[in-house]
């Protein structure tokens, strides 16, 4: 969703007085992706999930967050529905650890993948296309004149069994 629609559609909410939550499974994404700050996504809304083992290397587990009130009651709450989990120190303990320097790296990452599909996009009858507002899905389009089942035969042949140039040389992916 753009971000002015975002901010109008909660906007809407809290003069209703319908509470709203932000599902941040893909929150630190879209941040990258806008230069819209985490904080400022997240004081839009009532409450914000983070997935912890999506972003931060934790096997499981997530980051509710929202006003003291909301989650006063969430201990009990989270219990009644299966989430007494009594190791969950471990996934925070990861989290934390994942969590220091993250925006940064993710954004970097990032910049780093749009560098390569720009590149990508060169290539003749070949380009890479992202979705508006943002997305971690990025379209690949080949041109009639480019032979879909030959190219996946020539990317299953060339795929490197490590980062970086096979034995063979680069990676080629097209006759």
């Amino acid at each position: 969703m753009h971000w002015d629609e975002m901010k109008a559609v909660t906007e809407l909410c809290k003069n209703e007085g319908i509470p709203s939550h932000l599902d941040g499974a893909r929150l630190y994404m879209m941040s990258a992706e806008t230069g819209i700050s985490i904080k400022k996504y997240g004081e839009l809304f009532d409450s914000v999930y983070v997935s912890s083992y999506k972003y931060f290397g934790a096997p499981f587990g997530g980051i509710l967050g929202g006003t003291k009130e909301f989650i006063e009651g969430m201990f009990n709450d989270r219990r009644m529905f299966g989430g007494g989990i009594p190791f969950g120190y471990l996934a925070a303990a990861l989290s934390l650890d994942g969590l220091d320097g993250f925006e940064a790296k993710f954004a970097e990452s990032l910049a780093k993948a749009k560098s390569l599909f720009t590149e990508i996009s060169k290539l003749p009858n070949v380009s890479i296309n992202t979705f508006e507002n943002g997305s971690n899905i990025f379209e690949l389009i080949l041109d009639d004149e480019i032979d879909a089942d030959q190219f996946i035969v020539n990317l299953r042949e060339n795929q490197p069994s490590s980062i970086g140039p096979t034995a063979n040389g680069p990676c080629r992916c097209f006759t």
